[in-house]
Order: C-alpha cells, then structure tokens, then sequence
C-alpha cells in the first residue's frame, strides 16, 4: 500500500502553515531589532523580546481570569481574545489578519533604523538606551510582577482580591529601578509607587463596589 501524503496535508494546508511561520519569524525578528536598538545590553534583548511577545497574551488571561473570579455572573471567554492576538491558519479570514502582521513588522523594521540613528553608541551593557524609556520599563516590569503576585495570593494562598497584586507589583517597582541604575538605593521611587498604587487602588474599587453595574444587571439564582 503506497503513502498517499494528500490524504494528511493539502498543498494549500502547507502553504498556509508555511505562511504563517513565516510571518511570525518576521514580526519575531523585527520587534528584536527594535528592542536591540533600545537597550544594550544582549541578555535584555532577549528577555525584553519575549516579554514583548507574551505580553498580549498574560494580559488577556490575567484580566479574564480576573474578571472571571472577582465579576459575579461573567463568563470566561480568554480564547476568543487570544485568537483575535494570536492567529492561527486554522481560522477563517487568517490571511488577512497575518497581513497586518507583515504591516506591522514592516513598521519595526523602520522604527528599528529610526531608534538607531537617534541611539548613542556608547550605551554598551546599559539596561535602557533611552533615558525616555524607563517610565515604560518600570511599567512592563510592575505589570509582569502584579500578575505574578496576584497568581501567587490567588492560586496558592487562596486569597481573592485585587488588591493582592499590590504586594510584588511595587516590589517588581523597585526592583526595575534599582536594575535600571545599577545600584542599591530608592531615590526617584515615590511617584511610580503612588502611580501604580492608586491605579491598582482604583481598578480595586471599581471592581469591589461594581461602578460598572455590571453585577446589579445579573439576576440572583432565586430570581432565574
């Protein structure tokens, strides 16, 4: 009996998943070479680019579980935002999507040569090749740091709340600052802990108090 290949794989299934791949490896590469043109440092080259890359996707699980957990009567739906992220060429209208992939790659690329002719080229072993960019920095850092903290109080300590990425998210704070300036100390950390803790404090309150109404509009079991 002879292997008929046809009867696993299309042609055209083929072409799309090599499509596909390669549109991610352009987008991959081009978001690196941004990312290179904004520290340098190589290891932060690589951490910051795949931070970059997942960043989408810890963002939409973290606030669907979120809203999942701390939100009565919402209803888990992560997967229909990680596809709206995250194409595969499984789904319908892929091409057109992965199409403003290849757009947005493309803008990096220039980006990337426009970062480079403003980049000093003395900023070897420097976490940030741009002064502008540390705001941004300490940001990313305090979002991967809440997220991390608020799975910890949450999954293993079985503590809800949002109040709970408080914790290691001004740590993560700190710890970006001090990384930064390479050197142990806490000048210039007040205004970024009391940005993030009245953002984490009003995002807490809204939730807490349903300013949104949505819960008010989600009938009690005994009403249903």
């Amino acid at each position: 009996t002879s292997f008929e290949f046809s009867a696993f794989l299309s042609t055209k299934a083929v072409g799309e998943w090599l499509f596909e791949g390669i549109v991610y490896t352009m987008l991959f590469v081009s978001l690196t070479m941004v990312v290179s043109m904004m520290t340098g440092s190589s290891a932060a080259t690589l951490i910051f680019s795949f931070g970059f890359l997942i960043l989408p996707a810890v963002l939409i699980l973290f606030v669907q579980n979120i809203m999942d957990v701390e939100i009565y009567g919402y209803v888990y739906e992560y997967k229909d935002w990680l596809s709206k992220t995250y194409v595969s060429f499984k789904e319908e209208a892929q091409n057109e999507r992965l199409i403003v992939y290849v757009i947005v790659s493309v803008i990096f690329i220039f980006l990337a040569y426009w970062l480079y002719k403003k980049r000093n080229l003395e900023v070897s072993g420097e976490i940030l090749a741009f002064s502008w960019l540390k705001p941004a920095f300490i940001g990313i850092v305090a979002i991967f740091g809440s997220i991390f903290g608020y799975g910890c109080f949450a999954g293993i300590l079985n503590k809800t709340g949002i109040i709970w990425v408080m914790p290691l998210g001004v740590a993560s704070i700190i710890a970006a600052a001090m990384i930064e300036k390479k050197k142990f100390t806490f000048r210039g950390l007040l205004i970024p802990v009391i940005v993030y803790s009245v953002c984490a404090l009003g995002i807490t309150a809204v939730v807490e108090f349903d300013l949104t109404g949505f819960e008010r509009k989600i009938p009690e079991v005994s009403e249903v």
